[in-house]
């Protein structure tokens, strides 16, 4: 239910409480000091009152949309912060992997260097 609806039923039950009441059957006009207003006044009150009532609505379906653009921008970088870091963890285990094959690498280096240029017979 938008707010103009929750008005209408609103204005509904208070209209139905005005007949059981003892109250006058026309609203003073505001600002008038409690002069009844005309069935033109009271009707260009009502839509003024309605259109009122239709740019909150208005205000109100731009203030959802923006929410759910926030939320939406949210989930995102949420989303952006998880792979970030999956990949720097991913990114760290590949560096740990480069670093073990380069010891390796130079290990065997010094190996090879060793076994090809050393001399088996001592004189």
């Amino acid at each position: 239910m938008n707010l103009r609806e929750a008005v209408t039923e609103s204005l509904k039950e208070s209209s139905s409480m005005q007949v059981l009441s003892t109250a006058p059957a026309a609203a003073p006009a505001p600002g008038s000091g409690g002069a009844p207003l005309s069935s033109e006044e009271r009707a260009q009150y009502e839509q003024e009152k309605v259109k009122l009532y239709e740019q909150l609505d208005e205000k109100d379906d731009e203030i959802q949309a923006r929410t759910a653009e926030v939320q939406s921008y949210r989930e995102q970088v949420v989303d952006q912060e998880e792979l970030y870091v999956a990949t720097k963890r991913d990114n760290d285990a590949l560096q740990a992997e480069i670093g073990r094959i380069q010891i390796e690498n130079e290990s065997t280096k010094v190996s090879y260097w060793l076994a090809y240029h050393s001399t088996p017979y001592s004189v």
